[in-house]
C-alpha cells in the first residue's frame, strides 16, 4: 500500500525511529500518493481513529498494522 524509499533509512523504521518519525512519513506517503486517511482505513481495516494517531506520532503502528500498511 505505501511502500516506497523515503526519508533516511530508505522508509524502513528502524530502532531509533521515534512514532513522531514513522508517523510523518505514513502521512506524507499517503499524502503523496493522494489517498485520503479515510480510504487508506477502508484498504488496510484500520480505523480513521487509530490511523490518525499513529500520523501524529500518538501511537506506534503494531507488526500487523504495518503489514497492512506496506500491503
Amino acid at each position: 500500500m505505501l511502500k516506497e524509499g523515503h526519508g533516511q533509512n530508505g522508509g524502513a523504521a528502524s530502532a531509533e525511529t521515534s512514532p513522531d518519525q514513522a508517523g510523518r512519513e505514513i502521512r506524507d506517503l499517503r499524502k503523496a500518493r493522494r489517498i485520503t486517511i479515510k480510504a487508506l482505513s477502508e484498504r488496510t481495516g484500520l480505523s480513521v481513529g487509530y490511523l490518525s494517531e499513529i500520523e501524529r506520532g500518538l501511537a506506534f503502528p503494531n507488526i500487523k498494522a504495518l503489514h497492512e500498511l506496506v500491503k
